[in-house]
């Protein structure tokens, strides 16, 4: 079976154990991507996250439907400093992200790709997501025609609605993300994508699994914290460059705020 044009990308920081699973997803998938490019950024872990790359490549390289690439960082760059230097080397079409920890169904690139050369105007497409205490690669089949929702910038801006590990974007694209941040680096650049006037679209069918949640409860809250200021400074930002007026940076700065306050004392009371 060829290849089809998309490059994925996997930032890898201490995640030895959990590495493979997410590669297993992506060779497994009913169209198989061109390359996976497993970004080693710096972890402090006695190369365990290195070696684990070296032993996948060399025990996946019998799979010549897919091939694995490697780039080791000298420094520890970040998740988006990651994914950004995987970017760079990508040699497909469209980029698809997937962080170590993650996994997808094995038709996800099949429909999402899919889905985008038949629609050749939209420049970023995300999916729904679901949580899981262990990986099961199969899920209730949904055979119901997709169900498509375009992503604009006022139904963004008071919540994500895409992760990470649902995006498939054009490689074309000028934007990258910002390596100034090391929370919300992925909500920002979405943003500044569809508030630069490029069409996104969120599909409606679950292809892909998490096993933690996106807001751990016990996460530390000074973490919490510097999200909401990096979700803070996301807004601002777009009032600089004259996305949002002064009225609607203001209510989602207050919108954000309060779901801050509303994390913490959730979190507070399941500690309690």
């Amino acid at each position: 079976m060829k290849a089809i044009p998309v490059s994925v990308i996997i930032p890898c920081y201490c995640c030895s154990d959990v590495l493979e699973r997410a590669v297993i997803s992506v060779i497994n998938q009913t169209l198989k991507p061109l390359e996976i490019i497993l970004v080693e950024d710096s972890s402090p872990d006695a190369h365990a996250t290195r070696n684990c790359i070296l032993h996948l490549i060399k025990k996946y390289s019998q799979h010549d439907s897919v091939c694995i690439r490697s780039l080791f960082l000298e420094s520890n760059k970040g998740p988006a400093g990651a994914r950004n230097a995987g970017w760079n080397i990508a040699k497909g079409d469209y980029l698809a992200f997937l962080d170590a920890d993650d996994a997808w169904t094995p038709e996800k690139i099949e429909i999402q790709y899919s889905w985008m050369i038949q629609n050749p105007y939209c420049d970023l497409s995300g999916h729904r997501s679901v949580l899981f205490s262990s990986y099961s690669p199969e899920l209730p089949e949904e055979k119901s025609a997709l169900f498509l929702k375009k992503l604009t910038l006022q139904k963004m801006l008071f919540r994500n609605l895409v992760q990470t590990r649902t995006v498939m974007l054009r490689c074309s694209l000028e934007h990258r993300f910002s390596e100034q941040m090391r929370f919300s680096e992925d909500y920002d650049l979405w943003l500044r994508i569809i508030s630069d006037g490029h069409n996104a679209v969120l599909i409606y069918r679950t292809l892909a699994f998490s096993f933690r949640p996106d807001f751990s409860l016990g996460g530390q809250s000074g973490n919490l914290w510097k999200m909401e200021c990096s979700e803070l400074q996301i807004y601002r930002q777009l009032y600089v460059r004259k996305k949002i007026n002064v009225i609607t940076w203001i209510i989602a700065s207050a919108f954000s705020l309060t779901k801050y306050m509303r994390r913490l004392f959730i979190r507070s009371f399941a500690l309690w």
